[in-house]
């Protein structure tokens, strides 16, 4: 096996916190309301509702090298050692592995993990191999394929991967396109393209059919459209807060006066989950579109922010 080097694995947005607990099983103090779970590896603890429609499944750590870890049980978080990073589809269903090791041939892979059977599908990706990396990768909605930026020095493409066939493609882009992270699009069919100028809307062939303008740095990419798909979210391109935008067409959708730097996805229609500070600490709050803080999901110590980052994935349970 070779090993994976870690230079330039990137991700979009991260929640900046530090090493806390020890490694192990995350343990669950649990009252009539809400189960506080501390994080394994990490000094945060989530706080869930029997009730919610999401919780954190996945979450990963970067540092000299990364850490990921998988939510399996109700209450437990487990080291994914042999992924670099792990991330559960919207559904909950699957979770996809970047391998933390390229295989004999240098080449990146990836598992595709069946959450309720246990079963494991492993891909190899021979049209990404070395000089060429892989970094951040982003689900579909529906869970069943995901999108990987592949670059050398700087962007140079993105891989798509079929969670169902176990099939994968490689689409090398030209130069502008270099400073581009990837996801999908709400209906599956196009691979948006996104960086701080433009969003550009891509075939699965790489063929550009549509691109908006200034509308701003869109907000952790997948889960910057809301749950129906006809909203996005980005941080403003000339104010602080968060601007919202029709998807069809690019208008405005509004605007939330929110000072967040950082945005987990949208909690339902009518709100968002953001990265909050409170005085040194941090906090993973959930918003209303005014801004109103109506939930808090994830307590980050102050002594956290400066050894690591920790990227939290919520998504079905």
């Amino acid at each position: 096996m070779i090993y994976r080097r870690m230079a330039g694995l990137v991700t979009f947005t991260a929640l900046v916190v530090g090493l806390g607990a020890a490694g192990g099983p995350a343990t669950a103090e649990v009252s009539a309301r809400t189960r506080n779970l501390r994080l394994p590896g990490v000094a945060v603890t989530v706080h869930e509702k029997s009730g919610d429609r999401l919780v954190v499944t996945s979450y990963w750590l970067a540092g000299r090298t990364a850490m990921a870890y998988l939510r399996t049980s109700s209450s437990t978080f487990t080291e994914m050692a042999e992924y670099w990073r792990v991330a559960v589809s919207p559904d909950g269903r699957r979770a996809l592995g970047a391998g933390s090791y390229l295989d004999d041939n240098g080449c990146e892979t990836f598992d595709v993990i069946d959450r309720r059977s246990g079963t494991v599908l492993h891909l190899s990706v021979p049209s990404v191999c070395k000089p060429l990396n892989g970094g951040y990768f982003a689900w579909s909605p529906d869970g069943t394929k995901a999108v990987q930026l592949v670059f050398k020095k700087k962007r140079t493409g993105f891989l798509t991967i079929d969670a169902l066939k176990g099939t994968t493609r490689y689409v090398p882009l030209p130069n502008s396109y270099e400073d581009s992270y990837f996801t999908w699009t709400p209906d599956g069919v196009h691979v948006l393209a996104y960086d701080d100028a433009r969003l550009r809307f891509l075939r699965p062939d790489g063929k550009n059919v549509k691109t908006y303008s200034g509308l701003g740095v869109l907000a952790e990419g997948a889960h910057a459209f809301s749950p129906s798909g006809t909203r996005f979210v980005t941080y403003c391109p000339s104010s602080s807060g968060m601007c919202l935008w029709h998807t069809r067409t690019g208008k405005s959708a509004g605007r939330v006066g929110f000072p967040a730097d950082d945005m987990y996805g949208w909690w339902d229609e009518k709100h968002l989950v953001v990265r909050k500070e409170t005085g040194k600490n941090f906090q993973a709050v959930v918003i209303d579109l005014s801004g109103k803080v109506t939930r808090v999901l994830a307590d980050i110590a102050a002594s956290a922010v400066k050894k690591y980052s920790v990227d939290l994935d919520f998504t079905h349970r």
